[in-house]
């Protein structure tokens, strides 16, 4: 048996989102394309007040 295990660097090693002092780093990928069509077509769908919450939630993930 290996004698630097650790019960918890192996707990942080499958679950680090439990764990505080964890970053979790959330990488999302959309395409410039697809983005475009959707601002453009906010107005036909009656969305603005969606886009504006998403908008801001944007916000403050980043910020």
């Amino acid at each position: 048996m290996e004698q630097n295990f650790s019960p918890k660097a192996f707990m942080k090693n499958r679950r680090p989102e439990r764990f505080s002092d964890s970053k979790v780093i959330e990488k999302g990928t959309l395409d410039r394309v697809v983005l475009e069509h959707f601002i453009s077509t906010l107005n036909t769908r009656s969305q603005e007040l969606e886009f504006e919450t998403f908008s801001k939630k944007l916000c403050e993930k980043v910020v």
